[in-house]
């Protein structure tokens, strides 16, 4: 499935589980994904020419927003020219729980922040990311 958009998010949750298996997320102007807590899966997947542009939390996180009270996992995806031009996490910002693995990131960019492609501030012991591709 794709989506596209201009304004607005593909997923927004407070709290519970999700799960997005696959999909292409095309051209967000905020997060693509603002998750503040509860659990979120990504198997695979695309996630293209997104960038966090407004608001408070859209700042960071060209594609995903997770705050310190979520867990995010993601594997086999690819995030691709994804962009948060006055924040931090040209693809992820992430003050939760992070797994990433077997992912690639490409051209994804925070020109006046940190974290081109994962800008993680957590202070998690689970954290793990591994088999990545930059």
């Amino acid at each position: 499935r794709s989506f596209d958009s201009v304004h607005g998010y593909a997923v927004i949750n407070a709290s519970g589980y999700t799960v997005i298996n696959s999909g292409t997320f095309i051209g967000f102007a905020t997060n693509a994904v603002s998750y503040q807590q509860g659990h979120l899966d990504i198997y695979g997947g695309e996630f293209r020419n997104n960038q966090a542009v407004s608001g408070t939390a859209a700042k960071h996180g060209g594609v995903i927003f997770l705050n310190d009270q979520g867990t995010l996992t993601v594997e086999n995806a690819k995030f691709v020219n994804n962009t948060t031009p006055k924040g931090n996490g040209g693809a992820i910002y992430a003050t939760g729980i992070l797994t990433v693995k077997n992912t690639e990131f490409t051209g994804n960019s925070a020109p006046s922040g940190s974290g081109g492609a994962i800008s993680y501030v957590g202070k998690k012991t689970d954290d793990k990311i591994l088999d990545v591709y930059f």
